[in-house]
């Protein structure tokens, strides 16, 4: 009876052994395969998913795990009635930059990334993000989380300014405060773009680069708050190329469907093998 009793519990530890390996291996394949495993989004699916030019975007993208919506009172909450809109690059009756000696809404004719032959255009591409028009700051953009976020990164496009509008000879001038929000609607941190001051800025129709990565998924929401003198003119939020879930460069891996169901068979045949393992012996 000792005996069988040992058989029986280690027969148990066992398949226990292969019930944990299917465990883990789900475990660790599910965030993988989640909305989490990065989520770069550039706008270029806008036609694919229904959008147009102009037309508002709230929540066509929450089931990738995050909206985007206005928060213009500061609460961390998202304005009722309001939202940021989609562009596309060209001139026409809406806008949301300017490049001085270019035209509106086109990017810097030279290379962003000369080694791979990327040049500002391509990078913009055909759509992005804007918050409102030329006629002056259009609001706060708000990124909402589902679930939160430890890393993020993006571009804000055209971030310069306008010389001499005031009496004093001074610019209105452009910046950008990127705030990092808690649940509560609390700032944990805080990203500064470079000031813009004059029309001809080093960022006149290129983007600047924002990211963080933090510790934990503390991160439950991303505003982005007009921070040059006011009142702004000529200025719009120009937002693309958002890696949502980590810094653009530092993406984890995904792994191919293929390896997941090869690890769950794995353990399949594990479970099975202990099982005429345990008819032989009985």
């Amino acid at each position: 009876m000792k005996i069988g009793i040992t058989r029986a519990n280690t027969r148990l530890g066992q398949v226990s052994f292969a019930m944990a390996s299917i465990a883990a291996t789900l475990t660790f394949f599910g965030p993988a395969t989640s909305a989490q495993a990065n989520t770069f989004i550039n706008f270029e699916d806008a036609p694919a998913l229904g959008l147009s030019d102009n037309q508002l975007i709230t929540n066509q993208y929450l089931d990738l795990g995050f909206s985007f919506d206005l928060d213009n009172n500061l609460d961390g909450i998202a304005d009722v009635g309001i939202a940021p809109a989609l562009e596309k690059t060209g001139d026409d009756r809406k806008n949301g930059f300017f490049n001085a000696g270019k035209g509106n809404d086109v990017a810097e004719a030279s290379f962003f990334d000369e080694e791979n032959n990327i040049t500002y255009v391509d990078r913009l591409g055909n759509y992005f993000l804007r918050t409102g028009g030329l006629g002056g700051n259009g609001g706060n953009l708000l990124i909402s989380y589902t679930e939160g976020t430890s890393a993020a990164s993006g571009e804000l496009w055209d971030i310069d300014g306008n010389q001499g509008f005031f009496a004093d000879g001074s610019a209105r001038t452009e910046k950008w405060e990127v705030q990092l929000l808690d649940n509560d609607g609390s700032i944990l941190d805080t990203i500064f773009s470079p000031l813009g001051d004059t029309a001809h800025t080093p960022l006149d129709g290129k983007p600047w680069l924002w990211s963080f990565k933090r510790d934990s998924a503390d991160v439950k929401a991303i505003r982005f708050v007009f921070a040059g003198k006011s009142p702004a003119q000529n200025v719009g939020l120009a937002f693309d190329n958002f890696s949502s879930f980590s810094s653009e460069g530092e993406e984890t891996a995904v792994p191919e469907p293929a390896a997941m169901l090869g690890l769950l068979t794995m353990a399949g045949f594990g479970i099975s093998s202990l099982r005429r393992q345990e008819q032989a012996t009985d």
